[in-house]
């Protein structure tokens, strides 16, 4: 095990030294290398949210929308509270629209991603009907300004994703709640044998999960400033980086902790949309194509164990 994680590190590293000689010793300078963990931030803290969703068992695509909302509530939030408006704000939002999406699909018993393509669009509708009342007054969005974007700066926001990471970590490997939102995502009849109660480890992944996507998304409304709603399924753009970091991170289970697998998988994906940038390669386009072939050649490394899936 130990050889495994040298050889991937020692690849990892090896990888990250050519392409700095390639981009004409740009990619591994100080000021780039704060960029890079920057940028793996908002998405680390968004996996970590999915991966207790994930594995429950809940294919939530939803989760892109909730993110906007949940940023503009903890926006919204702050202009009364400051920062303890946006971190309160952001987690509540995604929390409870995480467990209202869990709430409808345990009742009517339908598959959980179709479920979030509906929510998706609903959520959505409900952003851009924010969006379009404030126009209407003569106002945007709410725009932070100068006012809390401390937590979306260097160090401060790689500090929260170490807290985020060692408390993800000890929850999902050191509890009972953790241990039983594994189960059930592994085999919800195995997991009623056993004694869980599957509603209520479901209910705790999404509490969970929710507090991490809210997290996410007040590090990414300070960060940028303002959340800008999307319409016609964009929303589901948001959870590119995760998924792939989610599903990379699934490839590595048998070397890495999950946990610390995302982590790894969201800094590799971050450093190679870098490497595409100092490129000169299109942002929104190229990079697009380039993260959808990580998505496809991760969703393959994570199911090549599994009966039924081609390689």
């Amino acid at each position: 095990m130990l050889k495994k994680r040298l050889i991937i590190i020692a690849s990892i590293i090896a990888f990250f030294v050519i392409f700095h000689f390639v981009t004409g010793s740009k990619f591994l300078t100080l000021m780039n290398i704060r960029t890079i963990l920057s940028h793996a931030v908002v998405p680390t803290i968004i996996t970590l949210g999915m991966c207790f969703l994930f594995s429950s068992g809940v294919i939530d695509l939803s989760i892109g929308a909730i993110v906007i909302l949940a940023a503009n509530a903890g926006g919204l939030a702050s202009t009364l509270l400051g920062y303890p408006g946006l971190i309160i704000g952001s987690i509540l939002g995604a929390t409870l629209l995480v467990l209202f999406n869990l709430k409808i699909c345990m009742t009517l018993k339908i598959p959980s991603w179709l479920l979030g393509l509906g929510m998706a669009m609903i959520y959505e509708t409900i952003a851009m009907l924010y969006s379009s009342a404030q126009v209407a007054k003569g106002k945007q969005v709410i725009d932070l300004g100068y006012v809390c974007r401390d937590l979306g700066t260097f160090p401060f926001n790689v500090m929260i994703m170490a807290v985020a990471i060692a408390v993800a970590y000890f929850i999902f490997y050191r509890t009972t709640a953790g241990l039983n939102i594994r189960a059930v995502g592994s085999s919800e009849p195995i997991s009623k044998i056993m004694g869980i109660d599957v509603n209520k480890a479901l209910i705790i992944g999404g509490i969970i999960g929710g507090i991490f996507i809210g997290l996410g998304a007040a590090v990414k409304e300070s960060y940028i400033g303002r959340v800008m709603p999307t319409s016609g399924l964009t929303s589901i753009g948001e959870i590119y980086m995760p998924l792939a970091a989610l599903l990379l991170a699934q490839s590595l289970d048998k070397i890495f902790p999950r946990i610390i697998g995302i982590f790894i998988s969201s800094l590799f994906i971050s450093s190679l949309s870098n490497i595409l940038t100092i490129s000169g390669v299109p942002s929104g386009t190229w990079q697009e194509v380039m993260l959808a072939v990580c998505i496809i050649s991760f969703g393959v490394l994570s199911q090549r164990k599994n009966m039924g899936v081609v390689k």
